[in-house]
């Protein structure tokens, strides 16, 4: 803006300070992007910013490291293979997931369930892969179905174990394999309701 001969130098002071103060800032600029909230805390926004996507919290975790054995029928491993996923998901807090039912609208909650079914996925062998895989599964479900084949027809099962840790004999195997072995026998007919003592154990 150039000075006005016609105009007292004190007025032509104060329109040059108006007409600086309206020039329109560049897009961009931080009094454009930048709020402050009545706490004082700086909010940054721009028009058509994509949201953020969802952060996975649990990228870390190698399954494989945290449950380092593969569930299968024979020689059943349910005992051992459920206590580690448990463990696994109580140290990640995502217990809930074995029994909640699905939240549709929660996009973290089915991320972090995706999570736990393709981890459960991971460690299960192929064959049982195929009896559980299911469309549109939640972690409960596919909990629940691993469950329905190791501890569905429990009466025969009580009555398999049990004539299997009668008839165990030690052979050529090392001590600490035949008391593995007398232990994931006794496991099993715990999770069938037919916990043993262990005076019935070493008999």
């Amino acid at each position: 803006m150039t000075d006005s001969p016609n105009l007292p130098s004190g007025r032509r002071r104060g329109l040059a300070a108006a007409f600086n103060a309206a020039e329109p800032r560049p897009i961009g600029s931080p009094g454009i992007l930048n709020a402050t909230t009545d706490s004082g805390a700086v909010v940054t926004a721009g028009a058509g910013a994509a949201a953020a996507p969802i952060a996975n919290r649990h990228d870390g975790v190698v399954i494989a490291e945290r449950v380092p054995i593969v569930l299968q029928l024979q020689p059943p491993n349910y005992s051992t293979w459920r206590a580690l996923f448990e463990l696994l998901l109580q140290q990640t807090s995502l217990t809930e997931h074995l029994s909640s039912d699905a939240r549709l609208d929660d996009p973290v909650w089915l991320q972090d369930d995706a999570l736990v079914i393709s981890w459960i996925y991971l460690r299960v062998s192929p064959d049982i892969l195929g009896l559980i895989i299911t469309p549109a599964p939640t972690t409960s479900t596919v909990w629940q179905a691993i469950r329905g084949l190791f501890l569905d027809n429990m009466e025969m099962q009580v009555i398999y174990l049990g004539s299997t840790l009668r008839t165990l004999e030690q052979g050529d195997s090392p001590v600490l394999a035949y008391f593995g072995r007398l232990k994931e026998l006794a496991d099993q007919l715990r999770d069938l309701g037919e916990p043993l003592t262990d005076h019935q154990l070493i008999m």
